[in-house]
């Protein structure tokens, strides 16, 4: 159900996409959380494996849309990553600090 709203989500957003690009999207995405975080090295390689394989299977089939408005989009979409990203580590500093306290408490 969750992919259903994320898809109608990006679609609603970003017209001119077709379902390669939103899934492209949503791996970009959870590229970038697992880069903030701590993650497996495995699990980052499957990340890289599926976005490069997408990747050439979309330029393969290259569609027609209006440039400048598909970069404006991204970059729009890009700030806001950037954003998200920020406030993740943030918070991933607050859960270290947390973590540290409850350490101190312990012992």
């Amino acid at each position: 159900m969750e992919h259903q709203k994320t898809t109608v989500k990006y679609a609603t957003e970003f017209p001119y996409l077709n379902d390669k690009d939103i899934h492209s999207l949503k791996l970009d995405i959870v590229y970038r959380i697992l880069s903030t975080v701590k993650a497996t090295d495995s699990e980052v390689e499957l990340i890289k494996r599926k976005r490069r394989n997408l990747q050439k299977s979309h330029f393969k089939q290259k569609k027609d849309f209006d440039i400048k408005t598909c970069i404006e989009d991204i970059g729009r979409k890009l700030s806001d990553l950037e954003k998200e990203k920020n406030e993740l580590i943030k918070r991933r500093i607050e859960l270290i600090e947390e973590i540290d306290l409850y350490k101190m408490c312990c012992n």
